[in-house]
This record gives structure tokens, C-alpha cells and sequence, in this order.
């Protein structure tokens, strides 16, 4: 008369001990391999050949976005080199909490996107250290003028504010690289989803272009140097870590 109350018994403690286990298995991991819950998510961009793939928590500590265009130039990163490993994968751009991929033509999205988001999720889990490849600082010219030198800082401060953030937004990034004050031209190099993007053209003159000359009279045209060119000699170069407030 007992047996469905023992049979009842048993099943209670077993789900008890089961609900434990599972407990004591999730401390264990976190513990162990300071696992955590993340989610990843693809969003497209207004460039069809890359897709912004967005983390609820950090993929690196990189303070500047980051490109990798091939296994060479992502020794220092083992995300990068994973990613670049898939076949379709052209290039990257990693910044804090969102990689930006860009795919080769001949790729689909359809069988690349859930591995990207498989490695990305497990890279973060892992807490795998990633090692920033900083952009060399250089020196301003020492004949420059005190007057071209606030041009100079107020682009690079736009730039920062202003620009930077919206495309950001859109898996894209921009990166000052020079300003010459005798022609008022601004050198800059598109990064990410905005390179080789259809409407580059369009951010560079009806975005940037018409910011900066609203905001800083020295400056005119706008146009985007590749990131492995030169700017063009005797310009003078404005130091990353310049800004207004250190003049």
C-alpha cells in the first residue's frame, strides 16, 4: 500500500538531486571557466557585403576599432584569426562589444552568419585576451600655426563626437589621418561597412564634409585615403591623443 507513495518519493528526490547537479554544474563552469550567458545577433548595414554582428557584452578591450584583413595582420587576435579562417570571410573590424564582417561576393550570408555567431559567443565565453594593435602616434609639424593647430583639434574632436558615432551605428568607422590647412582638405580613411560601401561617396560629402566645413571654416573637401597609403607629404599630422583641451 506503500509503493505509490515511495514511487512518489523517489521521483521527488531525484528531481531534487537532479535540480542540484544542475545548479552545482553551473557553478562549476563559472567558476572554472568564468562561463556566462551572452547573446550575439547579426544586423545588416547599408553595405550588403557586410554585416555588424552585435554582443551584449564585451568581445575585447580594443578603445579604437581594430581591422584585420588577413591571418598576417591578426596574430594578435584570436578572434580574428578564427573568424578569418571561415571560408567567405574577407575581412573584419573589431571594436568593444560588436565585430563588423565583410564577406567575399561570392559568399552567402545564410551559411556564414550562425558560424560567425558561434565564434564570437565562444570567444567571449573563453575570456581569451585580446591584443590591440595602436595606431602610431606622430608628431605636429613644429612651424605650425597656433591658429591651424585649433583647426586641426576641432576636426579631430568632431570627428570623435560627432561622426564617429553614427557609423559606429552601422558597422562602419572613419579614421582622421590629416589636414592640410593651405588647400582646407581633410584626409580620412572609411573603415568597416563603410568601405567599399555603395553610399560612401554620399557619407564622405553629405556626412562628414558638411559637418566639419559647418564647424571649422578652415576646412573644405573631405576624401578618403586607403588605410595602407600615405597622406600626401608636408601635410601636418594631429597626434590621436591631441584634443582642445591640451593646447
Amino acid at each position: 500500500s506503500f509503493n505509490p507513495f515511495l514511487k512518489w518519493y523517489q521521483r521527488r528526490v531525484h528531481g531534487i538531486k537532479k535540480m542540484f547537479a544542475k545548479m552545482m554544474g553551473k557553478a562549476y563552469l563559472r567558476s572554472m571557466f568564468g562561463y556566462r550567458s551572452i547573446t550575439v545577433k547579426g544586423i545588416e548595414t547599408p553595405n550588403p557585403l557586410c554585416m555588424k554582428f552585435v554582443s551584449s557584452g564585451k568581445v575585447s578591450n580594443f578603445k579604437q576599432t581594430t581591422e584585420f584583413k588577413d591571418l598576417e595582420s591578426a596574430k594578435t587576435s584570436k578572434l580574428a584569426q578564427e573568424l578569418l579562417s571561415l571560408e567567405g570571410i574577407q575581412k573584419l573590424m573589431c571594436g568593444m562589444d560588436f565585430v563588423t564582417v565583410t564577406k567575399k561576393e561570392t559568399a552567402e550570408w545564410g551559411s556564414l552568419k550562425q558560424k560567425i555567431i558561434d565564434i564570437v559567443t565562444l570567444h567571449f565565453a573563453s575570456h581569451v585576451e585580446e591584443m590591440e594593435n595602436k595606431p602610431k602616434d606622430v608628431k605636429v609639424a613644429p612651424d605650425i600655426k597656433q591658429s591651424d593647430l585649433e583647426a586641426l583639434c576641432m576636426i579631430k574632436d568632431l570627428i570623435e563626437a560627432r561622426i564617429r558615432p553614427m557609423l559606429l551605428d552601422d558597422g562602419g568607422d572613419v579614421e582622421y589621418r590629416g589636414f592640410d590647412p593651405n588647400t582646407g582638405i581633410v584626409y580620412v580613411t572609411l573603415k568597416g561597412a563603410c568601405e567599399g560601401c555603395p553610399s560612401a561617396l554620399n557619407t564622405l560629402k553629405e556626412g562628414i564634409e558638411r559637418l566639419l566645413s559647418f564647424y571649422v571654416v578652415e576646412a573644405g573637401a573631405v576624401e578618403n585615403i586607403d588605410a595602407d597609403k600615405e597622406i600626401p607629404s608636408g601635410i601636418p599630422h594631429l597626434p590621436l591623443s591631441l584634443s582642445l583641451i591640451h593646447i
